[in-house]
């Protein structure tokens, strides 16, 4: 990995993409969050009620990631989007920016540097990955990550599509990016699809799915334990 930084950053010019969850910091920011929102009553009535429901078939295996992913950000509907933001701002920095991984952190401010279009793809919703994004001075602009419509500044139920979870991961990817994807980070199976697009895939500490395919394709695999 450190020779891989190295390389693109004395081209001086190239794209890496980053998941967040589990790459560049530890946890799940987007579950979390939620339940922080359920228990400071932070959603609106409705919102909660749909939210509280879906963390109980969630936590029961009747409910899966990716449509809990897309409940956290269509719960917020009704909320003024500046609430949400600074919530979510709030939250991140009191509870995961010391979940940050030093290493990646450091990984990411190089390639900036040197001038490395970095773009974070995250399965969370937007408005907590751009709170994690400013950690590590990654711009809006290059953020994909679940998101609705909002109108006059209050969030709706109107999800963006693609939908950048699995398969979405990559076709987001791809609608945004100008040339070939040079390095990509993933923790999960889920993953895969946008791995498969770089030129060098890196299956960061890897669940076991992701762990199996990495080694079928000789994929490097990064752990600090």
């Amino acid at each position: 990995m450190e020779a891989a930084v190295a390389d693109l950053c004395r081209r001086g010019e190239g794209v890496a993409a980053f998941d967040a969850d589990g790459v560049l910091w530890r946890g799940d920011v987007g579950n979390s969050f939620l339940l922080w929102q359920i228990e400071n009553h932070r959603l609106l009535p409705q919102g909660e009620r749909e939210a509280r429901r879906a963390w109980d078939l969630y936590s029961s295996g009747q409910l899966g990631d990716l449509e809990l992913a897309v409940l956290c950000a269509t719960c917020q509907r009704g909320l003024l989007e500046e609430q949400v933001q600074a919530d979510a701002r709030t939250f991140f920095e009191r509870e995961f920016r010391s979940q940050i991984v030093p290493e990646v952190r450091a990984w990411v401010e190089r390639l900036q540097q040197a001038g490395i279009e970095v773009w974070i793809v995250s399965g969370s919703h937007r408005w907590l990955v751009a709170a994690g994004a400013r950690e590590v001075s990654v711009p809006d602009s290059r953020l994909l990550a679940v998101s609705t419509a909002v109108r006059d500044g209050t969030l709706t139920a109107q999800l963006l599509l693609p939908v950048p979870y699995g398969q979405g991961k990559a076709r987001a990817l791809q609608s945004r990016l100008r040339r070939p994807l040079d390095l990509a980070l993933g923790n999960s199976l889920a993953d895969s699809f946008m791995l498969e697009l770089a030129a060098l895939a890196v299956a960061f500490e890897p669940d076991a799915g992701l762990e199996e395919l990495a080694a079928r394709r000789g994929w490097p695999v990064v752990r600090f334990d």
